[in-house]
């Protein structure tokens, strides 16, 4: 059986509510390092995303600055941030209109190319 991210916290809260732990108990030191996991694994499958700023992209996780010389992290077939490790959920970045007459700057989000392999 798995269970969701948001369950398994919810069943911690759950738990320390209903045994009224006070916070000090190696018990409740032991929840609180099961909720830092269930945190972890649900940033790993959740991802970062690449956000462009001017000269380079950056990882919304671990704040990594990374230069391309072309193109877009996907075109370069980055799936994996260098420096975290996790997947590569989408890149954010902003581009002129020009189909507008005042070409107005438009933020554009791109996700993984379909059959990508993380």
């Amino acid at each position: 059986m798995s269970y969701t991210t948001e369950e398994l916290r919810g069943d911690i809260v759950f738990i320390k509510d209903a045994m009224k732990i006070d916070g000090g108990s190696e018990f409740d030191k032991r929840l609180d390092a099961i909720s830092e996991i269930i945190r972890e694994k649900g940033k790993r499958d959740e991802g970062c995303e690449f956000v462009e700023d001017e000269e380079y992209w950056e990882c919304s996780e671990c704040g990594l600055m990374w230069s391309l010389n072309d193109g877009n992290p996907f075109d370069n077939e980055m799936r994996h941030c260098p420096k975290c490790g996790l997947i590569i959920s989408a890149i954010r970045f902003t581009e002129t209109d020009y189909t507008q007459d005042d070409m107005p700057k438009v933020e554009r989000i791109i996700y993984p190319p379909k059959g990508a392999t993380p």
